[in-house]
């Protein structure tokens, strides 16, 4: 999380926002650990996770 805060320049008051987006970006990414490079987002809904919406955090 400090890394993401760092990079954008923000204060570390915001751990938690940088947390929460993290953990969704995780839920969001390929695993190696799932069937053929899966999402969790995609094992749990059956779809692939629509991440048109994403920017850079902080910005």
């Amino acid at each position: 999380m400090y890394a993401m805060l760092d990079h954008a320049h923000l204060p570390y008051n915001l751990w938690g926002k940088a947390a929460l987006c993290a953990g969704y970006l995780f839920n969001h990414s390929k695993s190696h650990a799932l069937e053929p490079s899966t999402t969790s987002f995609e094992m749990l809904h059956g779809k692939k996770p629509d991440i048109s919406h994403l920017q850079v955090f902080g910005a």
